[in-house]
């Protein structure tokens, strides 16, 4: 384990999970196995939390890279461009509220998700109109 005075900022397991796009239950599999570099690893803190320092962030980022942690590794027939590459590994954790995988899945388009968003329709007449099956409804005063 890497030892820190208290002067440095610690980095707890949400906040890098939020700097690196990956969930904490990933990050504490990596812990737990022991399969980040040693100069990545993790202090605990008093209550026996993970935390890193801002310096090892970017070690992490870089080790995600260089063990080509991305979707589609295992496909023979899947050879990504560099920027392909940095697209999937920016993008792995995408947000999973219903407007943005309707908007990603072209389910809608951006017009009726801020209509979905905004209260004025749901999510299910934003899908309607964007088949063409059907007009939004007027809004109901509550």
């Amino acid at each position: 384990m890497n030892t820190t005075d208290n002067t440095t900022h610690r980095v707890f397991i949400v906040e890098l999970a939020d700097l690196i796009n990956r969930r904490p239950a990933t990050i504490r599999g990596w812990d737990r196995t022991g399969i980040l570099p040693a100069n990545a690893r993790p202090e605990r803190n008093e209550r026996g939390w993970r935390y890193w320092t801002e310096e090892q962030v970017p070690i992490i980022k870089q080790w995600i890279r260089d063990q080509e942690l991305r979707p589609g590794k295992g496909l023979s027939h899947y050879n990504p461009s560099p920027e392909e590459v940095e697209a999937h590994i920016d993008g792995q954790r995408l947000p999973r509220d219903p407007v943005s995988v309707a908007l990603r899945r072209g389910l809608i388009d951006q017009e009726l998700a801020g209509k979905v968003l905004a209260g004025d329709i749901t999510i299910a007449e934003a899908k309607r109109v964007h088949k063409g099956r059907g007009r939004p409804r007027p809004a109901v005063a509550a």
